[in-house]
């Protein structure tokens, strides 16, 4: 139910963030089962040596990857 999804891409010295956010409605993160999209993703960050987070609220989604 989002309308809106922000994306960004920042660099700070060695290290590069991917932070993707949207402005829907949220899920309890302890309530959901990982599709294959989430795992592809997970096992892509891993396979680079990075980092993989969500989080959730009433007001959206953040998904963040750091290398």
């Amino acid at each position: 139910q989002a309308s809106k999804c922000f994306v960004f891409l920042l660099k700070k010295g060695t290290q590069i963030s991917l932070q993707i956010t949207d402005n829907g409605v949220g899920f309890e993160i302890d309530k959901i089962k990982a599709g294959i999209g989430l795992k592809n993703i997970k096992q892509r960050v891993d396979s680079s040596k990075g980092t993989f987070s969500i989080t959730a609220d009433t007001h959206g989604v953040t998904l963040e990857i750091l290398f």
